[in-house]
């Protein structure tokens, strides 16, 4: 593969990777927050406020992290195909 490519590829991955911590970070905030609502001073109204946005903020991190996985498998396929397409291209003008 192309190094240019790499390079891109590493550091949206260490961008993603970043921007899921703080997601998941959040998230654990916002689980902390429910707790201590709840265990101390039993506010039932933000009961399900502070567990939704817990939830949305970890599956935001969770999908995040899976986001470069699944496009470094499309640019490999995609690279494969048009390795492939050049081979068959050249077999084609070469005969």
């Amino acid at each position: 593969m192309n190094k240019y490519i790499l390079k891109r590829m590493e550091a949206m991955i260490v961008k993603h990777v970043r921007l899921s911590i703080l997601f998941l970070l959040i998230a654990c905030s916002f689980y902390f927050l429910h707790a201590e609502f709840f265990n101390q001073y039993n506010f039932y109204a933000w009961y399900w406020l502070l567990l939704v946005a817990g939830k949305l903020f970890e599956y935001l991190g969770i999908i995040i992290l899976a986001t470069p996985i699944f496009e470094f498998v499309n640019l490999r396929r995609e690279l494969k195909k048009n390795e492939q397409a050049k081979k068959r291209n050249q077999k084609i003008s070469g005969n």
